[in-house]
């Protein structure tokens, strides 16, 4: 008897957390990242937003964030010039509102690609830009 109290009880502690979450999730208020992040590229790279690079990605859109969110986009980032190159990016953003995967860059042989992940932060109030650029 005393386990299926316990048990009850549990199973009310657990039901009444999650109300909790949906109602914090619920009344949490929606944000749109400001203007445009464009994306600003060297000669002899190219970004796309789709893994079989045939859409050219020249800004990001985050649409609608709640205040406990982030969102990340991937792009891929091709060399299309005729030397090996590191791949380097940053923005003009303040630090830690924005993160880039990986976040040391990487190397691209010619035409070869890589995989760059953007993740955004709800604090963000400011319009920026996404700087990719080369190294030889």
């Amino acid at each position: 008897m005393i386990e299926v109290k316990l048990f009850k009880s549990i199973i009310s502690v657990i039901i009444v957390i999650l109300l909790l979450g949906a109602i914090v999730y619920a009344v949490t208020p929606l944000k749109t990242i400001p203007g445009t992040v464009t994306i600003i590229v060297s000669p002899g790279i190219e970004v796309y937003s789709d893994p079989a690079m045939t859409q050219v990605l020249t800004s990001l859109d985050y649409g609608d964030m709640s205040s406990i969110e982030t969102k990340q986009i991937v792009a891929f980032v091709k060399n299309t010039g005729d030397i090996p190159i590191n791949v380097i990016y940053y923005s003009d953003i303040s630090d830690g509102l924005l993160v880039f995967y990986p976040s040391n860059g990487f190397y691209l042989s010619l035409g070869s690609s890589g995989t760059l992940t953007i993740e955004l932060h709800p604090a963000i109030t400011e319009v920026f830009n996404v700087y990719i650029s080369s190294e030889e």
